[in-house]
């Protein structure tokens, strides 16, 4: 493979969005591409050789979960918008649905009630590594 088709080659994958598929692996192929340039002969025809087998091997794992994520969206039935949103919002919509009722409605529970009445933690000043904490029956400490 000619320097040209591989930049070609490369330049295709990350027009599919393959480079954020397996980056460190991707920069190894352009790394590998850069280098190659620099070679003649034996050599060059050697790393040229190596750089088609990544290439097509790298494009091949892609194209093979590209394919596997379309049928795992298709078999769940997620709409395609959902499919492009971040991991992190699912996370959070995962978490929304399996969220204690004490959290949605503390004061149903008396959390609320319990925390409202509390006295924040106040820092002694004359002792700064010692926090006191304030209730109706005095002060206590909290180190």
């Amino acid at each position: 493979m000619s320097s040209d088709r591989a930049g070609a080659a490369i330049e295709a994958l990350r027009e599919r969005g393959a480079h954020q598929f397996d980056p460190i692996r991707f920069r190894f192929i352009e790394a590998l591409a850069r280098r190659a340039q620099a070679y003649g002969g034996d050599a060059r025809q050697l790393l040229d050789g190596r750089l088609a087998k990544l290439l097509a091997d790298y494009a091949e794992h892609f194209d093979r979960a590209r394919s596997g994520a379309g049928a795992a969206i298709d078999l769940v039935g997620v709409s395609e918008d959902s499919a492009n949103r971040s991991a992190l919002a699912g996370l959070v919509d995962q978490l929304d649905r399996h969220r204690p009722a004490a959290l949605l409605d503390p004061a149903a529970h008396g959390v609320g009630r319990a925390l409202a009445h509390r006295d924040p933690v106040v820092v002694d000043p004359a002792h700064p590594g010692l926090c006191r904490e304030r209730d109706e029956r005095g002060s206590r400490d909290l180190a």
